[in-house]
């Protein structure tokens, strides 16, 4: 007769399976940690988002670390323009002579970012750091269609802003709350080939942008005139600036968020050499800054900006679009006196800093 066999059941497998979670947690735990050391966060760079841009990526972990050290009266939003033409530690100086008090502002300046996109990205900034004060910068220039559809992909692509927006996915929930999965995902490309290059331009990008977001000097001489006049002084040859004839286009995020907090939006000076050499181009930037007014007005935000529109000397720019660190500094340092303005409840000082340059730049 068979003896009849049993079925021995044991803890092992769960004993083991619960080694195994406890090991795993403590992995988790221990990388957390580990990547919110500042040790490992000057040896593998800003944190990633997911957005294959990474200017984007170091912008928020600027903001996002400025945020965490106490509030911010201004966030400056914009394009590379933006991220080498507004200093927040120039505009903090103006701002204190004139009111002995002191300004926290970063800037939020990201490489190809259409005015469209950047608009797009303000609700979801502002609700994450909570500034007192937006600071939409704006520049007639039309930013060039591949350059604009690229920035825009990178950022779509991102799980973290898509978390920010109200799409729940796992990696977007990750990236909203780990340290470690936003520097896997700033390395996870490791085994691509173009991974060393592109992590030496994420590299180069985190080095030289300052703790409030803003671009260091770009080494462009004091005195020597905006790359590409040195090419060409013909038009157009010399001035590669298409005008953008809808400036408004795509701005309506702004107007809602400026029903819930201050906004401005800070039209950027053109190059005043650069007209001199394009007269006819004159006019397509008096009309675009006058529809960038004419909708600011419709939607209740202030415009900040020179006037002309072309109060901008030479020696300001490295180029046709981004300024030099003195043309930041001058800036910089008259926004600071708008802020100040608006602060003490005076009229808004009037355009000397740039006028100046300006017309030092018309004598020579």
């Amino acid at each position: 007769m068979d003896t009849p066999s049993t079925i021995r059941v044991t803890a092992r497998p769960l004993r083991t399976a619960g080694l195994a979670a406890v090991l795993l947690a403590a992995f988790a735990g221990a990388a957390e940690w580990a990547a919110r050391t500042e040790a490992v966060r000057r040896r593998l760079g800003a944190p990633g988002t997911g957005s294959a841009n990474a200017s984007f990526d170091v912008a928020l972990d600027r903001l996002e670390a400025a945020a965490r050290r106490g509030p911010l009266d201004c966030l400056v939003l914009g394009s590379s323009v933006a991220y080498w033409g507004v200093d927040p530690r120039r505009m903090a100086d103006a701002y204190r002579a004139r009111t002995g008090a002191g300004l926290r502002c970063v800037t939020f300046g990201v490489n190809g970012l259409t005015a469209a996109t950047a608009a797009s990205l303000a609700p979801v900034l502002a609700r994450r750091c909570r500034p007192r004060l937006l600071l939409f910068v704006t520049t007639p220039r039309l930013v060039p269609l591949a350059m604009g559809r690229d920035a825009t992909r990178a950022l779509e692509a991102s799980p973290w802003l898509a978390s920010q927006r109200g799409e729940f996915t796992l990696a977007g929930w990750l990236a909203n709350r780990s340290a470690a999965y936003r520097l896997y995902l700033a390395h996870q490309g490791w085994m691509r080939e173009s991974y060393w290059k592109e992590r030496t331009a994420a590299h180069l990008f985190d080095t030289m942008t300052a703790p409030d977001g803003h671009g260091r000097d770009i080494g462009h001489p004091a005195g020597r005139p905006p790359v590409g006049v040195r090419r060409s002084r013909t038009c157009p040859d010399a001035w590669d600036y298409p005008v953008n004839p809808a400036p408004a286009r795509g701005l309506e995020p702004l107007a809602a968020l400026a029903a819930a907090m201050p906004v401005a939006i800070v039209r950027m000076p053109v190059p005043l050499g650069a007209l001199r050499r394009c007269p006819a181009r004159k006019a397509e930037v008096r009309r675009a800054a006058h529809a960038l007014a004419r909708w600011a007005r419709g939607a209740g935000i202030p415009v900040w900006a020179p006037d002309p529109p072309w109060l901008g000397p030479d020696a300001d720019y490295y180029d046709f679009v981004h300024l030099n660190a003195a043309g930041a500094a001058r800036l910089s340092a008259w926004l600071g006196e708008r802020l100040a303005a608006r602060a003490l409840g005076s009229n808004a000082p009037g355009e000397a800093a740039l006028a100046a340059g300006a017309a030092a730049s018309a004598a020579r």
